[in-house]
C-alpha cells in the first residue's frame, strides 16, 4: 500500500484502483453502482476523480459478484 494525497491523485494521468475478494463487494458496488435511495458513504475512493486523467478499476469476479453488469 502507498499513501498519496488527494491533490496528487487528482493531478495524475492514470489512477488504478485494485479491489479483490468478496470482502470488497459492498465498497465496489457502492462506488460503481450507488443506490440513489441510500446516503452516499464517505469512502476515500469516492473523493478520487482525476481532473484530466483516467480512473481505472481492476476487479476480480468475487469483488463484482453483486454488480449488475451489462455485456453489451
Amino acid at each position: 500500500r502507498m499513501t498519496l494525497t488527494y491533490p496528487v491523485l487528482q493531478a495524475a494521468q492514470h489512477v488504478w484502483v485494485v479491489a479483490t475478494g468478496a470482502s470488497k463487494q459492498a465498497i465496489v458496488e457502492g462506488a460503481i453502482q450507488p443506490d440513489p435511495s441510500q446516503e452516499i458513504p464517505e469512502w476515500p475512493i469516492l473523493r478520487v476523480n482525476p481532473t484530466e486523467g483516467e480512473l481505472t478499476w481492476w476487479l476480480d469476479q468475487e469483488a463484482t459478484a453483486t454488480l449488475s453488469l451489462s455485456t453489451e
